[in-house]
């Protein structure tokens, strides 16, 4: 449906932008990419550095969606342990780095010094990790400051 379509303009955006900078992707191609003119493009996001900011927020929530998903999920069993949630969250972080590394590296990597505040880079996966820290020190399975 649209909506696929809009996640692989934004996955394929993604991968240009990171794997060949921000200031070496003409905004021609990444209108192309999301299937609309240039003129649609710039009235949609208004300038290219828009549209990088919203690719890099749409990334960074699909990498957390996915490593919150499989934490959640090992919680939500009456067996699953602290310890295997984890492993398991990690593990998601992992897979993306590797199986999805256009997303996993345009939300982590600062691909364009002007572009946005480096504290912003990374801001909402930080926090996740943050969540799950402070779950394993209510759980008393990690020491506190962890």
């Amino acid at each position: 449906g649209p909506e696929h379509l809009y996640e692989v303009s934004l996955r394929e955006s993604a991968g240009a932008l990171a794997g060949r900078g921000y200031g070496h992707v003409r905004a021609e191609e990444l209108a192309r990419a999301g299937g609309m003119s240039v003129g649609s493009f710039y009235r949609r996001y208004g300038s290219k550095a828009g549209f990088a900011q919203q690719v890099r927020q749409w990334a960074e929530a699909d990498v957390c969606r996915i490593a919150r998903g499989g934490f959640e999920m090992v919680l939500e069993r009456p067996e699953g342990s602290f310890r295997e949630a984890f492993d398991v969250f990690w593990e998601q972080l992992a897979w993306c780095a590797t199986r999805k590394p256009e997303l996993f590296h345009f939300t982590f990597m600062h691909w364009h010094p002007d572009s946005l505040e480096p504290e912003a880079l990374g801001a909402q996966a930080r926090e996740l990790v943050r969540e799950v820290l402070a779950h394993g020190e209510r759980v008393g399975a990690l020491a506190p400051g962890s």
